[in-house]
């Protein structure tokens, strides 16, 4: 998760990155593929959003993040969701696991 002081990358962290990119082209995959759809990436990252936010700027399909260091409204998450699926018929929203704590 990248998450060792002093240290630039961790062990890991390219092949998180990799799994991770592939995993939100699925994702997008999926969502492109049915009326009103939602792809949903929950990644890593209970304290620290960082591959999170990595995997979001390499990819080209994400429409939302949203990362633990984040203060989340669900009202308007659930707003700018309908406005997607209502203007472009999908959505790609990637997940931190520690936003839900």
């Amino acid at each position: 998760d990248n998450d060792i002081s002093l240290m630039d990358r961790s062990f890991g962290f390219d092949t998180a990155m990799a799994e991770a990119q592939e995993t939100i082209t699925v994702a997008h995959t999926e969502a492109t593929g049915n009326a009103h759809c939602i792809g949903l990436v929950k990644l890593c990252g209970r304290r620290c959003g960082y591959l999170t936010m990595m995997a979001v700027c390499a990819a080209r399909h994400v429409d939302m993040c949203l990362i633990p260091e984040m203060d989340i409204s669900l009202d308007k998450v659930l707003n700018h969701c309908t406005h997607l699926l209502n203007n472009q018929g999908h959505a790609v929203i990637v997940v931190g696991e520690g936003c839900s704590e």
